[in-house]
C-alpha cells in the first residue's frame, strides 16, 4: 500500500462567530467532482482499523479517493489498488462481512455493476463480485444499506437502485450466507415490486420490536415513500401509509435520529423547494407529519444529517443543498446558484434556522459528522461538486462530550443495528448504528453524545441485535469507549476513562467526591467539620476522614466507648450465626 503524506499548512480562519470553519483549502482533498449526475458518495468509517474515522469519496470515472486520518485533523492518500472501471460510482460502504476484524468494500455504481472486495490484509483487496452471487448487470443504484435483518449475526445488504423507465426495475436484498456469498431474497421477502426512482432504503426499528425494518425513499410525487416491515420470518409488508410514512413528495434522503429525546426514533425527509419535512414518532411506530413550512429552504435538498455541533446534547439538522442537473463543470457553478448548506436547530421545543454558521455557499449532496481533529466535537466533511472535499471543522466551548463505539461477538462485528441508549439529566440519548444512511452517506461507528455541563453520564444501556442489553453507569465525560457484546466493562480508547476508579469517595459533600466511583473505599475527606460517616467507617479527626472502624473492637455498639452497654449487646446475640 503506497501512502502520500499531506499536511495541514498555514493558519486556520479567524475563528469569530463562526460555529464552522472551513479548512477544505488547508486539507486539500482531491475528490474531482466534476462530471457525473445526482452528486458523489462519502464515507467516515474507518478503513484501516486503528480506530480513527477515515475519509472515501466516490468519483464519477471510478477513480476513488481514499484518506487515512491521524486523529488530529490530517490526511494521508492511501493507495488501496481499487480499479472501480471508469464507473460512475454513487456509495461506498466499509464492512466487516466475514466478520474477520477487517474492513470489505462495497461501491455502487450508476449505469455499471456494483462491485465487492474482500479485504485480505496484507495482500489487499480481491474483487469478489463475480462469486459473491451479487447482481453484475448494469444498473442505477445509489445507495447501499447493510444491516443484519435476520439477525443471524452477518451483514445483509439493501441496494436502491433509481430508474425512471417503463421498464420494469427492482431493487435489491441479499442475505449474508456467511461465506462471502449472497442469496438474493428480494422477492421471497416481499420487496419485489416494480419500483421506480428509489434514492435510498436506510434500516430502522420504529417500533421497537427488536426486528429492523427498511424506510424506502423514493423521488417523485406518484411515488410514495414505503415502509417494510419485518415480520420476523424472513419476509416483509409495506405499512408505511398504516404508519403515517407514505409520504409523496420528491424525496431524496431519510434522516433518521431522536430530535426530542424521548427514546423514540423519528425521521426528516429532504426534497425540492420547500418540501423539507420532519415527521415525529409517537413512540409506537406511528407518526404525525409536522409539515415543512419550519424548514424553509427554496433550492433543491439532499443530505439531512444530525450532529450535536456544541455538544449540548440536543441535535442540530444539518441540510445539505444542490442541484438536480447533470455536472457540467466549471459552468454549473454559475448556472445554477450556489447557497450555504442550512442549519437547524431544536431549543425549548421549537425549531429555527441558525445563522451564521460559517458553511460556505457550494453544490453540496452527501455529508456526514464526525470529529476529525480529536477536540471532541462534530466536525463535517462532504464531497461538493469542485475539485476538493468540503471539511468544516467546529468551534470547540466548554461542553463535554462521549463517543461511544460497539464490538460485536454474537451479533455482527461491526455492531451495525444495535442501540445505544445514553441517560443523562432525566432524558434518553438514543443513537442507532448504521451502514448507509441520509443521501450517498455512510456515518461513522463511533456515536457521538453531547453532554453540555455533565462531567459523568448517569447511564448507559447497549441493546444488541440478539436481545441482549449491556448496562454502564457512571461514564467518565470527554472520553471514546469501546463496548464489546457481553463484557461488564468498556475498553478506554481515549480520554479519562483509563483512569476510571470502580471504587472512592462516594459522599457528595466530601472534598473529594468521585462521581465515577461506585463503591466507597473510605477515603472520604471533609475538611475540619466532621460529618457523619458510612456503615463500617468512623471519623478520625486528625485526618478529616472516614476510617475503618477497627481500632476499638470491644466497642460493639459503635458509640466509641467500652462498656456496659457493649456486654449485653455482645450476650444478646450469643450462640447466633454469623451471616455469610
Amino acid at each position: 500500500m503506497r501512502i502520500f503524506l499531506f499536511f495541514l499548512m498555514g493558519s486556520f480562519p479567524a475563528m469569530g462567530w463562526a460555529q464552522y470553519v472551513n479548512v477544505s483549502e488547508e486539507l486539500g482533498l482531491y475528490t474531482d467532482h466534476t462530471d457525473g449526475y445526482l452528486g458523489l458518495g462519502v464515507s467516515v468509517v474507518d478503513f484501516t482499523g486503528d480506530g480513527i474515522d477515515d475519509l472515501s469519496f466516490c468519483h464519477h470515472d471510478g477513480i476513488m479517493h481514499f484518506f487515512a486520518g491521524n486523529g488530529q485533523g490530517g490526511f494521508q492518500l492511501a493507495n488501496l489498488g481499487i480499479d472501480n472501471s471508469g464507473a460512475d460510482a454513487k456509495s461506498v460502504s466499509w464492512v466487516d462481512l466475514d466478520n474477520d476484524g477487517d474492513q470489505d468494500l462495497f461501491i455502487t455504481n450508476r449505469l455499471a455493476s456494483n462491485r465487492l472486495w474482500r479485504n485480505d490484509g496484507e495482500a489487499g483487496f480481491t474483487d469478489i463480485t463475480e462469486d459473491s452471487g451479487l447482481n453484475t448487470e448494469n444498473r442505477k443504484s445509489y445507495s447501499a444499506s447493510f444491516a443484519d435483518y435476520d439477525n443471524d449475526g452477518d451483514l445483509d445488504l439493501f441496494v436502491a437502485n433509481y430508474n425512471a423507465t417503463m421498464m420494469e426495475f427492482f431493487n435489491e436484498l441479499y442475505a449474508n450466507n456467511g461465506d462471502g456469498t449472497f442469496t438474493e431474497t428480494t422477492f421471497t421477502a416481499g420487496m419485489g415490486q416494480d419500483i421506480k426512482q428509489s434514492f435510498i432504503g436506510e434500516w430502522t426499528d420504529f417500533n421497537e420490536d427488536g426486528l429492523l425494518d427498511l424506510y424506502l425513499i423514493r423521488d417523485r410525487h406518484v411515488y410514495l415513500n414505503m415502509y417494510y416491515e419485518n415480520q420476523g420470518d424472513g419476509t416483509f409488508i409495506d405499512v408505511a401509509e398504516d404508519r403515517g410514512l407514505d409520504l409523496g413528495i420528491n424525496a431524496m434522503c431519510s434522516g433518521i435520529g431522536d430530535y426530542n429525546r424521548d427514546g423514540a426514533l423519528d425521521v426528516f425527509v429532504t426534497g425540492l423547494q420547500n418540501e423539507n419535512t420532519l415527521l415525529t414518532n409517537d413512540g409506537t411506530g406511528n407518526f404525525e407529519d409536522l409539515g415543512s413550512e419550519v424548514f424553509d429552504i427554496w433550492h433543491t435538498c439532499w443530505s439531512g444529517t444530525w450532529v450535536d455541533w456544541d455538544n449540548d446534547g440536543w441535535q442540530e439538522l444539518h441540510i445539505a443543498t444542490g442541484t438536480s442537473m447533470y455536472t457540467d463543470y466549471p459552468d454549473i457553478l454559475t448556472d445554477i446558484e450556489q447557497i450555504p448548506d442550512s442549519m437547524f436547530a431544536f431549543v425549548d421545543g421549537e425549531w429555527s434556522a441558525i445563522e451564521n454558521s460559517g458553511l460556505s455557499a457550494e453544490h453540496a449532496f452527501s455529508v456526514a459528522a464526525t470529529d476529525l481533529n480529536g477536540d471532541g466535537f462534530q466536525d463535517l466533511v462532504s464531497c461538493p461538486i469542485g475539485g476538493e472535499a468540503s471539511v468544516y471543522f467546529a468551534t470547540p466551548n466548554d461542553n463535554h462530550y462521549l463517543r461511544i463505539k460497539g464490538e460485536g461477538v454474537v451479533s455482527n462485528r461491526d455492531a451495525i443495528g444495535v442501540k445505544f441508549r445514553l441517560y443523562l439529566d432525566g432524558d434518553v440519548l438514543y443513537r442507532l448504528s448504521k451502514s448507509g444512511e441520509s443521501y450517498l452517506t455512510q456515518g461513522s461507528r463511533w456515536q457521538h453524545f453531547g453532554l453540555g455541563a455533565a462531567e459523568v453520564a448517569d447511564s448507559l444501556v447497549v441493546t444488541w441485535p440478539t436481545g441482549q442489553s449491556d448496562v454502564f453507569y457512571n461514564l467518565p465525560a470527554n472520553s471514546s469507549l469501546i463496548i464489546q457484546e457481553g463484557s461488564s466493562e468498556w475498553i478506554c480508547f481515549e480520554g479519562p476513562c483509563d483512569a476510571a476508579s470502580t471504587s472512592g469517595c462516594t459522599y457528595e459533600a466530601a472534598l473529594n467526591f468521585s462521581p465515577l466511583a461506585l463503591a466507597d473505599d473510605g477515603s472520604c475527606v471533609f475538611g475540619a467539620t466532621p460529618i457523619s460517616c458510612g456503615e463500617g467507617t468512623i471519623w478520625d479527626a486528625e485526618t478529616s476522614t472516614c476510617i475503618p472502624n477497627d481500632a476499638c473492637p470491644a466497642d460493639v455498639n459503635g458509640d466509641n466507648f467500652v462498656g456496659i452497654a457493649d456486654l449485653l449487646d455482645l450476650l444478646e446475640s450469643f450462640a447466633t450465626a454469623c451471616p455469610e
